[in-house]
C-alpha cells in the first residue's frame, strides 16, 4: 500500500500528487468498503476525475440518517495540504466512528479543481491539453502558487450568486466543469451542513451579507462552536468580502440557493506563504476532524 493508511505518522508531511490522492481513496474503499463510496461527480478541464466520498454505514436507510455534511478542499490548486488532511478524516470516521455514521453521513470531495492541484504539486507541465499548457507556461505566476484552474480562472469567484463581479480571473458565472460539478453534486445530495477548506489565516467565515437576519444568527452559533473546537478566529461580517474581492465563493452559492449553514474556514497561519509546508497536515486534521460531532 502506497499510503500505509494505518499509520497516519509516516504520511503527514509528505507531497501528495493527484495520483496519490488517488490511490489514497482506492485504498480507503478497499479497507472499508461498508462505510466509504466512491463516485465521480465531474471532470476538470483537462479531464481529469473530480472524487466524492460519501462515508455512512452502507446499509442505513435513507431515514435513519439525521445529518448530512459536506466537506470541500483543493478549490484553490496552491492550497495543496488540505486534501489529504480530508481523506484521513475519512479514515478516521470509518475506523474509529462506525456507530456514529449509521446516523451521520460525510460528504468529502477532497479536490474540487485537480487540474490547478496538479500544477502546484508537479508543475504546468503536467497539464495535457496543449493549447491550456501554452497558457499556463506564458504566466509568470510559479506553480506553487498556482490557485486556478487549467484554463486559468478561479473557481471560488465563478459560482453564480447575488455578490459576483466580473473580474479577469472570475469568468462567467458556473463557466467552469469544476464549478458545475459541485452545483450538480448540492442539487441532487441532501446536505444540511458545507464547508468549504481553505488557507490561510485560521479563520472562519461565517456571515452572509445577503441571508436574512435569523440565517446570521444561526451562523454565528454555530461558528461559535467551531471556534471553540479549533481555535480559529470568527471573522467580522464587515470582513465577508474585501475590498476587490468578486463573491462568487463556493459559501455564497450554497447559502443563497439552499438556505444552509455554509462555512469557509481557513487552515494555515496567515502569516505562512506559499509553497504552504505540508507539515500542517496532521495539525488541520487534528482541528477539523471532530467538527461534524461537535454540531450534531
Amino acid at each position: 500500500m502506497l499510503f500505509r493508511i494505518s499509520s497516519r505518522e509516516d504520511n503527514w508531511n509528505r507531497k501528495a500528487t493527484y495520483h496519490d490522492l488517488m490511490q489514497y481513496i482506492r485504498e480507503l474503499i478497499f479497507l472499508f468498503p461498508d462505510f466509504i463510496a466512491l463516485e465521480y461527480i465531474g471532470t476538470s478541464a483537462d479531464k481529469r476525475k473530480i472524487p466524492l466520498l460519501t462515508v455512512a454505514r452502507r446499509n442505513s436507510q435513507t431515514k435513519q440518517i439525521k445529518n448530512h455534511f459536506c466537506f470541500v478542499s483543493g478549490v484553490h490548486g496552491r492550497e495543496a495540504v488540505n486534501p489529504l488532511a480530508l481523506l484521513h478524516m475519512a479514515y478516521w470516521y470509518a475506523r474509529y466512528r462506525k456507530d456514529w455514521l449509521s446516523w451521520n453521513c460525510l460528504y468529502i470531495i477532497p479536490v474540487l479543481n485537480p487540474d490547478g492541484y496538479v500544477i502546484a504539486t508537479e508543475g504546468k507541465s503536467a497539464i495535457s491539453n496543449i493549447l491550456y499548457q501554452k497558457r499556463i507556461l506564458l504566466e509568470k505566476t510559479e506553480a506553487a502558487f498556482w490557485k486556478w484552474n487549467a484554463r486559468g480562472i478561479d473557481i471560488n469567484r465563478n459560482f453564480p450568486s447575488v455578490l459576483w463581479k466580473k473580474t479577469e480571473t472570475s469568468g462567467y458565472p458556473a463557466s467552469e466543469k469544476e464549478t458545475l460539478a459541485l452545483m450538480g453534486f448540492l442539487t441532487h445530495h441532501s446536505v444540511q451542513v458545507f464547508f468549504d477548506i481553505h488557507s490561510r489565516g485560521n479563520q472562519i467565515f461565517y456571515y452572509r451579507k445577503t441571508e436574512s437576519d435569523s440565517y446570521n444568527v444561526k451562523q454565528r452559533l454555530l461558528a461559535e462552536e467551531i471556534r471553540e473546537l479549533t481555535g480559529y478566529t470568527m471573522m467580522e461580517p464587515d470582513e465577508e468580502i474585501t475590498d476587490g474581492d468578486c463573491g462568487g465563493n463556493t459559501v455564497h452559492y450554497v447559502a443563497e440557493h439552499f438556505k444552509i449553514p455554509a462555512f469557509t474556514l481557513e487552515t494555515i497561519p496567515e502569516e505562512e506563504t506559499f509553497p504552504l509546508p505540508f507539515s500542517y497536515q496532521e495539525d488541520i486534521f487534528e482541528k477539523i476532524v471532530l467538527i461534524p460531532m461537535k454540531l450534531v
